[in-house]
């Protein structure tokens, strides 16, 4: 007896270790089901190889303890149903253009992922007058799991393409400027690619032709211009695409120095480079690809690090005390002041208004430059004095000496904190001088935050 209530004692004391370490982790799971990822409807892209095969992807969910196999039916309810809903009128692809695997895909337990081939014969395809009026509707059949039926069928719809070749992208490019700073000679570049999984080694030809830009202007009502023959290079060594890639960014070189008049003046235009391939040597070129790599060549802001402020005849900091105040004329160079975020940005420069106008500024720009525009930034805020410039003038120089006038301004916005001046002529020089002639109450003072000068 003693025995027999030691043994029931013992049960007692290790059942809860048992049932601890029960494996409760699968109770709340679902049992593996497969569905189509894309069902419902799926536009696929039917390249014409003769023979295509497209993968439809399924998925296998739950929490994986069964293996299973696959296949495709032909699902004529799909179709209907779909007509129906989209209110559409496919009809079904013809038997003979496409084929579905008679054997079944094993889909193993740990399997979340896999994919059955449908094959088209594009050959077959070709024939047909009206592709876009065609559909193949399919269904997933499973043994061994349960298919989800919500995501049971999937209506294909082929697009029918040729095998193409092409530059990316297609017509008109985002610009990318020939930079004025840049050296005579750099690289730049454009991508190459095809619309179908490339398994071959293909090589091509590309041709530049500036008939392409007259077609594209007269279509478009724009007015490009070709980049001059001499001022771009291709590079042949680079055309060919390797088995196993689709895309290629490949190379040109710009050649700035060849943008130059005979007056040294660069030759500035809205310029492209019209570029279309003529051969590949397999499958086709897309016949409609033309690019047109679009290379702006025009003037913009001089880079102001390396200015000098050489002189000038006023500044309010230079009144004893106010030093603190870094506001002399060299502020105006300075371009993180062209970024203001806020309305009392101090470092601009401000006349002393007990020195009467007119008052002037030198700056050493370090090399010659052509002058097309001047841009002027004035101290935000609410006082008027802030904005008080009116009249003024631009003059440049060679050596610092000898100053030929380059355009008199007027600023006739009287609250503007932004005034811009197109000079009547490009002025060359390499120093620069600004006059302020007049303010706004035909009293004294003026204040200048930045000071941008636009050319080349």
């Amino acid at each position: 007896m003693k025995r027999i209530i030691r043994t029931i004692f013992y049960f007692l004391a290790v059942s809860p270790v048992y049932m601890a370490c029960e494996d409760n982790r699968l109770n709340n799971m679902a049992e593996d089901k497969i569905y189509i990822v894309n069902s419902g409807m799926d536009e696929i892209n039917v390249i014409d190889f003769g023979s295509y095969t497209h993968q439809i992807a399924l998925n296998k969910s739950g929490y994986g303890s069964s293996d299973a196999r696959a296949h495709l039916v032909m699902d004529l309810d799909a179709l209907l149903n779909y007509n129906q809903k989209e209110g559409a009128r496919y009809e079904v692809l013809p038997y003979s253009c496409y084929q579905l695997q008679s054997a079944e895909t094993a889909v193993n337990a740990a399997d979340t992922r896999f994919f059955i081939p449908v094959t088209f014969n594009t050959a077959e395809m070709a024939k047909l007058q009206d592709r876009s009026k065609y559909a193949l509707p399919v269904r997933v059949v499973a043994d061994g799991v349960e298919v989800n039926r919500e995501k049971e069928s999937v209506v294909l719809l082929p697009v029918f393409n040729n095998a193409y070749i092409q530059l990316s992208p297609n017509g008109l490019t985002p610009e990318y400027p020939i930079g004025i700073y840049a050296e005579d000679s750099y690289t730049m570049h454009t991508t190459v690619g095809t619309n179908y999984k490339n398994e071959w080694d293909l090589t091509y030809r590309i041709a530049t032709d500036a008939a392409y830009v007259t077609a594209y202007n007269a279509a478009n009502n724009t007015s490009f211009m070709p980049l001059p023959a001499n001022a771009f290079e291709l590079k042949p060594d680079e055309w060919s695409l390797a088995a196993g890639t689709s895309s290629k960014d490949i190379s040109l070189n710009i050649i700035k120095k060849n943008l130059v008049d005979g007056n040294g003046d660069y030759i500035m235009g809205d310029y492209v480079i019209p570029l279309k391939i003529t051969e590949v040597s397999k499958w086709d070129v897309d016949p409609n690809n033309v690019q047109l790599l679009h290379v702006p060549f025009q003037s913009s802001n001089i880079p102001k690090g390396d200015w000098e402020l050489l002189g000038y005849n006023s500044a309010y900091s230079d009144r004893e005390g106010n030093e603190w105040l870094l506001r002399g004329p060299a502020a105006i160079i300075d371009d993180i002041n062209a970024k203001h975020t806020y309305a009392d940005v101090q470092t601009f420069w401000l006349a002393d208004w007990e020195v009467e106008l007119p008052y002037w500024m030198i700056f050493d720009m370090k090399m010659r430059h052509k002058i097309l525009r001047m841009e002027l930034t004035l101290p935000l805020g609410g006082d008027n004095w802030r904005r008080s410039i009116k009249k003024g003038r631009i003059e440049v120089s060679d050596d610092n000496i000898t100053w030929t006038p380059a355009g008199d301004f007027e600023k006739t916005d009287a609250s503007a904190d932004f005034f811009a001046f197109d000079l009547p002529q490009p002025a060359d020089g390499r120093y620069l001088k600004l006059v302020f002639t007049e303010n706004v109450s035909n009293d004294n003072g003026v204040a200048v935050m930045n000071l941008d000068v636009i050319g080349f």
